[in-house]
């Protein structure tokens, strides 16, 4: 028998409708060899039944796994996990409707980039929304000429998550002590960072996400969310807000090796701002083509035309209240100048030229303060 692409692995817990919508679309939008795993997690009989009833495409084999309780969608999910033989486990929401393509461009980029662990689609849960009168299939056809393009992004979600299973098979399952679908896929991410994937969305790839399909109907979300926080940066540490000035511009050498620098923060979870002199500047995604990188959702690009570039960096420090950058890259004499204030503003400043040291900087302020 032809060896199967993926293992689509979808948890359900009643919610019938979402379920019929879900499984439908992927029957008929599935066109690689498939294999759906449905576990359903104690759900009532009417669920149970459809299940039972759903029959395989061409392309797409059905397994079945009925808990006789709910385990949550992180134990449900390692259950399927365990069991997979394909080249790749995909992730899907039983609230989320695939269009035409979705699997397969997603899987064509991932065997195009060895280094691409994790993949998400488009989709509106990234504010991609089609207008008014266009269908999703419509909506999926026309980013059809995105198909070989991606954004690298700091994590990718569960509502719809296409892994490798070399990556699987290096970093294991999905940590079960996350409460519900909730921080897990981040925690997730990150091993597989760690280990030396990259994590992208699908340019090329739509799905559509109803959201809140599960994990609206329980009671305490938020103190479980929260909880969940705790434990996710007492192992990986907080995400950091770094603000990056340098007085050069986007052509230099010299932003350019800022740029690949701040990449490697960014696929560390951190956010980055970088602040640059530039007149004209390119398009975001010509200034990350010409340093040869892919764009990086979490590398912000800010731009200053005129005099007084070392004020504005100082201004821009100490505007920032509620979401303050926690620590500012600069070069030597707007680092000093930060410095000269920090006894209002609280950042830490760093010479650009001084870089050997920033990594262990980073790391170090990600763990202040967490328990």
């Amino acid at each position: 028998m032809e060896k199967y692409r993926c293992d689509i692995i979808v948890v359900t817990w009643n919610k019938l409708d979402y379920i019929k919508e879900c499984a439908q679309s992927i029957l008929k939008h599935t066109d690689v060899r498939s294999r759906l795993i449905i576990v359903d997690n104690a759900s009532a009989e009417d669920t149970r039944e459809y299940l039972r009833g759903l029959k395989g495409s061409d392309k797409v084999d059905i397994k079945l796994i009925f808990n006789t309780e709910n385990l949550g969608p992180g134990k449900a999910r390692n259950i399927a996990l365990k069991d997979i033989s394909a080249d790749y486990a995909c992730f899907v929401d039983s609230d989320v409707v695939v269009a035409p393509g979705w699997l397969s461009n997603m899987i064509s980029l991932a065997d195009a980039n060895s280094d691409i662990g994790m993949l998400n689609p488009s989709s509106n849960n990234f504010n991609q929304v089609p207008s008014q009168g266009v269908s999703l299939d419509e909506y999926a056809r026309s980013l059809a000429h995105f198909k070989d393009s991606y954004i690298e992004v700091g994590h990718c979600i569960s509502f719809c998550m296409l892994i490798k299973a070399e990556a699987v098979r290096k970093i294991g399952l999905i940590d079960e002590e996350y409460i519900l679908a909730l921080y897990e896929d981040t925690d997730y991410s990150m091993k597989a960072s760690s280990a030396g994937y990259r994590c992208a969305i699908a340019r090329g790839s739509y799905v559509w996400h109803y959201g809140h399909g599960s994990t609206g109907r329980v009671k305490k979300i938020n103190a479980i969310a929260e909880k969940n926080k705790a434990r996710f940066y007492k192992k990986w540490g907080r995400p950091l807000r770094i603000a990056w000035f340098s007085a050069v511009r986007v052509e230099s050498a010299e932003f350019k090796e800022a740029l690949a620098s701040s990449v490697k923060l960014a696929r560390d979870g951190n956010f980055i701002y970088m602040f640059a002199i530039e007149a004209t500047p390119f398009s975001r995604e010509e200034i990350f083509k010409r340093s040869n990188l892919a764009e990086h959702a979490n590398v912000h690009l800010k731009f200053y035309q005129g005099k007084g570039f070392n004020w504005f960096c100082l201004w821009r420090v100490l505007i920032k209240r509620k979401k303050r950058y926690e620590i500012a890259i600069a070069d030597y004499n707007i680092a000093s100048l930060i410095r000269r204030f920090s006894f209002i503003h609280k950042v830490e400043a760093i010479n650009r030229n001084n870089l050997e040291f920033m990594p262990g900087i980073v790391h170090k302020k990600k763990f202040d303060g967490v328990g």
